[in-house]
């Protein structure tokens, strides 16, 4: 149902070295780190791909952040966007850090039914910082 490279992509017309995720439909992909030292700021991106998802503009994926089961922020990313930054202030110290990205129908619909499409390559980075949030 999914997989999970360390690569680098084009997204947005530039190279990114990121965290690459084939996901299918409608699926959702948990990324977990515990025990993880954060500062004040938790920052990343996400992006697609795809050139010609892109040109579509594919179904946006969902992406959430979690510190400590609590969710500190949740976002509608859409190809449209290209290299879409997030962040969301944390406490400093050790915590438990989750991410889930769930894709969203991005296939069409024929006399036959559902047809999905071909995986598209999610491009997601993620870094904690420290010193004054913007």
């Amino acid at each position: 149902q999914a997989r999970v490279a360390i690569d680098t992509l084009e997204v947005s017309y530039r190279p990114r070295r990121c965290l690459a995720i084939d996901l299918d439909d409608a699926r959702t992909l948990e990324i977990s780190r515990p025990r993880t030292q954060l500062g004040t700021l938790l920052r990343g991106h996400l992006g697609f791909a795809d050139f010609n998802a892109r040109l579509r503009n594919d179904a946006p994926a969902l992406l959430e952040l979690l510190v400590d089961d609590t969710l500190l922020g949740r976002w509608t990313i859409s190809d449209s966007q290209g290299w879409a930054a997030f962040a969301a202030t944390t406490s400093p110290g050790v915590h438990d850090v989750r991410l889930r990205l769930t894709t969203l129908l991005g296939g069409t619909w024929t006399e036959q039914g559902y047809s999905a499409q071909p995986r598209r390559s999610a491009c997601l980075e993620l870094r904690a910082l420290s010193g004054d949030p913007p």
